[in-house]
């Protein structure tokens, strides 16, 4: 019967400085379990369990790992908010709801790819930080934009958008932060545009997630 061992070994020094060597045997299943446990404690806190995306807090881990760094000239911030959620959950239920912000994010990585940063920040926000060259940019958006279009699910026909995008080539010196800032700006104003082509004010109770 085979039985996989772990050496362990630690470097320790004596009062008369002789220095020698602790070591000891972990059986490999205790190892393999203890991966798991920190697998399973690592997701529970850093993945979104609706979309297992990343969540508010590896986004937020993600922005200060860019405090003191530059963005790369290739990237792009995307900020994302879905229209008209609390509309749907009002009439159709919570379901309807949730149906929407899976598919939301199902598009996301269906567009960007599984290797690229993409979060649910909020309840039906998003964002993403994404490596395109600026002349691949344009299809990229197409796709984006092709994927929302042609989503259905089995209780919404389909699904309805806001988002404002920044690339850190736009602008000397831009840090991340102010591309968050400046992208959410966009996706707002798009939003607003998308209610008062509507004929609508998100404003109001009942029209969308706000009040």
């Amino acid at each position: 019967e085979k039985n996989y061992m772990q050496l362990v070994f630690s470097r320790v020094t004596d009062e008369m400085g002789v220095t020698r060597f602790v070591c000891g045997f972990r059986n490999i299943d205790e190892v393999v379990a203890e991966e798991k446990k920190k697998n399973i404690l690592y997701t529970m806190a850093h993945i979104d369990s609706m979309t297992n995306l990343g969540n508010r807090r590896t986004f937020d881990e993600y922005m200060d790992s860019y405090v003191n760094k530059e963005p790369e000239a290739d990237l792009l911030f995307f900020s994302f908010d879905l229209n008209e959620l609390k509309a749907v959950n009002d009439t159709y239920g919570h379901e309807a709801g949730d149906e929407l912000i899976i598919g939301a994010a199902a598009c996301k990585k269906s567009a960007f790819g599984q290797s690229e940063q993409v979060f649910r920040t909020g309840g039906d926000e998003f964002s993403a930080i994404i490596h395109c060259e600026s002349g691949a940019r344009k299809a990229l958006i197409k796709r984006l934009t092709d994927t929302f279009n042609s989503w259905s699910g089995k209780i919404c026909s389909d699904l309805s958008i806001s988002m404002g995008y920044v690339g850190s080539d736009e602008k000397p010196g831009i840090s991340l932060e102010d591309m968050r800032r400046e992208a959410e700006k966009r996706m707002y104003a798009q939003k607003s545009d998308y209610y008062r082509q509507a004929g609508k004010d998100r404003r109001k109770p009942g029209t969308d997630g706000y009040f």
